[in-house]
């Protein structure tokens, strides 16, 4: 456990253009319990760009790793083509979108069957655009 804290710790204090996670992420849990709170090491990769392909069984966990421990300061892509997206799963992608706006300067889903996602955006947007015309 020290040695993967360790190269964590050493891995947090790059910054790096552009990574890939594809199916494949550091648990979130599993950092958190390394780390125990530490305030003092920001545990988060520095990043230009992030891209994540998510499936079934991470989605959550990929999610919870680009919010809690990525600083991107271009794009996150997560691409959910895998992904049979429930509706609890779209309103965590809506509270991404609507909130991540200060954590990511530009967010991009990729996913075939976001319809009701797209419908909820809508419903969210229209009424701030229409109090400021």
């Amino acid at each position: 456990m020290i040695i993967a804290r360790c190269w964590l710790e050493k891995l947090f204090k790059c910054v790096y253009g552009c990574a890939y996670f594809d199916r494949n992420i550091f648990n979130p849990e599993m950092i958190d319990i390394l780390f125990d709170n530490d305030k003092t090491i920001p545990l988060k990769f520095q990043l230009q760009q992030a891209n994540l392909y998510a499936n079934n069984e991470i989605f959550e966990n990929v999610l919870i790793f680009s919010l809690n421990h990525l600083s991107v300061s271009e794009f996150l892509n997560i691409d959910f083509k895998d992904v049979n997206i429930t509706g609890e799963h779209t309103n965590i992608l809506l509270n991404i979108l609507i909130k991540g706006g200060n954590k990511f300067p530009k967010i991009r889903f990729e996913f075939f069957k976001l319809r009701k996602l797209y419908d909820l955006l809508i419903k969210v947007i229209l009424p701030f655009f229409t109090r400021l015309s």
